[in-house]
């Protein structure tokens, strides 16, 4: 498990998972460890991985003894760096986003949610391509726009806003401005966790079915999507492919779906994903492209 240790989500979830599955099959790792260990990343000319990290606590993980990473990398820090210039420093974490983003795509399906660039999970990068996303599955989704002028986009109605600079004509004058939901103003209505092929929490009776086609959609495992209610009725306000996961019911979702791994991403050895091309380290377009 990659996470942060701020994560409060993620530490429940190792908790309950060692107490499931047995300490001694779960390693909690924090970012600042892969940027201390010691790392042999080796790759065929067939493009198969095969990788081994020794961490500083002296534990050694290598690819073909990983069965799952729960990933939740939002960033990666790199301490023996902190001394350095800053173009040192942006340098080498550079390289060790490379190695990790590298190591994590030859795992493939083991990932949750499977890599992508930058060594974090899959799918849209903003706010409004989850929407966009969200909304192509037929999930009812809040307005989202944006626009050169401010006059360009239409009124807010209940429980929105127009976002943008504030000109003599107002946030409708001249300058770009943003249609928005109006958080304040509006009511959280319960949100859909996907965990795998199950559907959890408190909306997951009226919308398992496009959840779950929006998860498979972005390529994701785990994908948590909150409603609100507005004047339209009940819509998506946001995609969080990195839930916090704070609810009990949450945390038995996720700990289900990594207990359960052994039977659904089983390693062969020998086949591991090829890894990717240095442009999909760097391109998400190309990334999506050519990831398997």
């Amino acid at each position: 498990m990659l996470a942060h240790g701020h994560d409060a989500g993620a530490s429940t979830v190792a908790s309950r998972l060692a107490e499931h599955s047995g300490r001694e099959s779960v390693i909690l790792a924090r970012p600042e460890s892969l940027g201390l260990a010691a790392w042999s990343h080796r790759v065929t000319a067939k493009g198969q991985a095969n990788t081994h990290l020794k961490l500083p606590n002296g534990t050694v993980v290598s690819s073909e003894g990983v069965s799952c990473v729960f990933n939740r990398l939002q960033y990666l820090p790199v301490p023996r760096f902190h001394r350095a210039t800053a173009k040192d420093r942006d340098y080498a974490g550079a390289e060790l986003q490379a190695l990790v983003s590298s190591w994590l795509f030859s795992l493939g399906p083991r990932v949750v949610n499977p890599s992508g660039p930058r060594a974090q999970c899959r799918g849209p990068l903003s706010e409004r391509g989850w929407l966009s996303l969200a909304a192509s599955v037929g999930l009812p989704v809040a307005h989202n726009a944006r626009a050169t002028a401010g006059r360009m986009l239409p009124l807010p109605e209940r429980g929105e806003r127009i976002d943008g600079f504030q000109w003599p004509g107002g946030v409708r004058g001249p300058a770009p401005a943003a249609l928005e939901v109006d958080d304040e103003s509006c009511r959280s209505a319960g949100s859909v966790l996907v965990a795998g092929d199950q559907a959890v929490g408190p909306l997951a009776s009226r919308y398992e079915g496009p959840c779950l086609a929006l998860a498979r959609l972005a390529d994701c495992s785990l994908l948590e999507i909150r409603f609100i209610e507005s004047s339209a009725g009940l819509v998506v306000r946001a995609v969080d492919a990195m839930p916090p996961l704070l609810e009990s019911w949450a945390v038995d979702a996720v700990v289900n779906l990594l207990a359960g791994w052994n039977g659904i991403g089983v390693h062969v050895p020998g086949e591991e994903m090829p890894v990717p091309l240095p442009s999909e380290l760097i391109s998400p377009r190309t990334a999506q492209r050519r990831t398997p």
